[in-house]
């Protein structure tokens, strides 16, 4: 399956993809896919994203100028006939590209994959992504789909890689760990700049400490226990402000968030909803300090690196991914979910030691530098493509 004509070595040689996405938004697992897409699409590998039609991965995969393939059911639940419908497509889709692999983001599409790919392996290669913080329940048609069908697991963080092993008939020789990466130079720090402009935009002062959460409007996000910490901070430091950048996904929830907030005495003046933020790389330059308050999940966590990326001191939950990417606490500060107790004193803690809190932040920073950017994302996933695709010659 390889370009045997060309000069260049084997290891040089341009792979072809197929990656299916099931996602529609913006966040989460879809948008790492997109990364790596656009990422792999840059080296000059041949990509290939199936999607459903509308929605973020079509508009981004046309704008990356790469072949999009739209109209897929990925259905949720047993739905046999939209997967056949699903199945036969991307068959299709496979005769015609003849591609070395496919990757699969979700467990939507993965089953699709699996049905596809079936009458082409082992030659053609299965990669999935998983980037949930649950147990794989261990029955029969998920130990065929892992050990038999699937050449490599991809997960975000060693924490979900654990969590795999917990299910004695998974193979987790086959799990591997790549990390998220982020754009560092699209986050670097610029206060002076676009920070200074987004305060004046939301009506903070220069002088005030500003106290930040950026990430989408879920329970499960920890927004209500970063509006109790704001309350008891206050106390303390009355001259401080609360930002919260949010995308709604629930209609209402940010009315409800509102609310609650009035409930706790905070007021517009200290506490800003500004919605949803495109370039929010300017919303992270006017902190002074990000919060996460996650009661879970956090696969992959975005938000922290982010705000890691943009050198801020960090407070954020213990869940998930946050203690590898925090360093275990060298590189932030991590509390207990629901302990807004311990997450106002946390932020107490770096707002009294600005110098130490600066630190914190440039060694974060430097963290990313050293190994979270999407070119070392992309280094990780090619590899692992490189050692399935050789594998098969071996």
């Amino acid at each position: 399956m390889g370009n045997s004509g060309s000069s260049r070595g084997a290891a040089d040689q341009p792979l072809r993809a197929i990656h299916l996405v099931a996602i529609t938004g913006r966040g989460g697992r879809g948008a790492t896919a997109l990364r790596m897409v656009r990422k792999l699409n840059e080296r000059g590998h041949r990509v290939v994203l199936c999607c459903r039609s509308g929605g973020v991965p079509e508009e981004a995969g046309r704008k990356l100028g790469i072949r999009v393939e739209t109209g897929y059911n990925f259905a949720r639940g047993f739905h046999p006939t939209r997967t056949y419908a699903d199945v036969l497509r991307l068959r299709k889709l496979i005769e015609e590209e003849k591609p070395h692999l496919l990757h699969a983001h979700t467990p939507e599409d993965s089953w699709v994959a699996v049905l596809a790919a079936r009458p082409m392996r082992p030659h053609l290669k299965l990669i999935r992504s998983r980037g949930i913080v649950v147990p794989v329940r261990d029955h029969g048609p998920n130990r065929w789909l892992h050990n038999q069908m699937t050449d490599r697991l991809v997960v975000p963080c060693r924490r979900i890689r654990e969590i795999v092993g917990l299910s004695p008939g998974l193979d987790l020789e086959k799990v591997v760990v790549v990390y998220d990466g982020v754009d560092a130079e699209r986050f670097r720090p610029d206060r002076a700049g676009r920070g200074a402009a987004f305060r004046r935009e939301i009506g903070v002062p220069d002088e005030a400490p500003l106290i930040g959460m950026i990430a989408r409007v879920e329970p499960i996000k920890g927004h209500v226990f970063f509006l109790e910490a704001a309350a008891k901070v206050l106390k303390v430091r009355p001259d401080a402000r609360f930002a919260i950048c949010c995308d709604e996904r629930t209609p209402g929830a940010v009315q409800a968030l509102v609310s609650c907030a009035i409930g706790l005495g905070l007021s517009t003046e200290t506490v800003r909803f500004t919605g949803f933020i495109e370039d929010v790389e300017k919303a992270y330059s006017a902190l002074d300090v990000y919060v996460l308050p996650s009661l879970g999940s956090e696969g992959s966590s975005r938000g922290t690196l982010e705000a890691m990326a943009s050198a801020l001191p960090i407070v954020a939950t213990n869940v998930g991914s946050i203690p590898e990417l925090l360093d275990c606490g060298r590189t932030g500060r991590l509390v207990p979910p629901r302990n807004s107790d311990a997450l106002a004193a946390a932020i107490l803690d770096i707002l009294r030691s600005p110098e130490a809190a600066a630190d914190m932040g440039r060694a974060a920073r430097e963290r990313v530098l050293a190994g979270f950017t999407e070119d070392h994302m992309a280094d990780r996933i090619e590899r692992v493509y490189r050692e399935v695709v050789a594998g098969d010659r071996r």
